[in-house]
């Protein structure tokens, strides 16, 4: 039975649909540098395959392959660190996500404690903060941390401790 089949069983229901390990998956959303020949700018060109406004992975899966679309969310995340700023929880697995039958299957990074790894506008969108990829504007935290913050300006979070988990 293949990914899709697979999918169609698994109780549509459940956000949840499985769990990857980190290293099985973090080797494959590692961008690299390239310049722009144009306007000799540097940019972050990540992997997959492009198709339309998105980049798709090939990612592994209970002996499959399976096709995931790169997120903005999960390309700040890894460009950023993949660890809370404020509490310093790392991520340690991706889980498979989906919210009903009819929607895509997205990857989210979650850490040990199942927290799921989210991004934080420093300047919040509302008080005039940009939201890309490339900004400086977003920093890496998980749920609560960034539920505790709301939408406050507190600035940049300074960086935890990393054998603090």
């Amino acid at each position: 039975m293949n990914f899709k089949e697979w999918l169609l069983e698994v109780d549509p229901n459940n956000e949840v649909i499985g769990e990857i390990p980190y290293k099985d998956v973090a080797h494959l959303l590692t961008p690299t540098q390239k310049v722009n020949p144009y306007t000799q700018k540097t940019y972050d060109d990540w992997p997959g395959d492009q198709r339309g406004a998105g980049r798709y992975l090939k990612v592994p899966f209970n002996g499959d392959q399976i096709e995931i679309k790169l997120t903005k969310q999960l390309k700040s995340i890894m460009r950023n660190g993949s660890r809370c700023v404020k509490c310093g929880r790392a991520g340690t697995r991706f889980k498979l996500l989906r919210n009903g039958i009819h929607s895509p299957v997205r990857l989210a990074l979650f850490t040990q404690d199942d927290r799921q790894l989210t991004i934080d506008h420093i300047v919040p969108r509302g008080h005039g903060g940009v939201s890309s990829v490339n900004s400086d504007n977003v920093q890496v935290m998980c749920e609560p941390c960034n539920a505790e913050k709301g939408s406050a300006y507190v600035g940049i979070w300074p960086t935890p401790d990393p054998d603090m988990q």
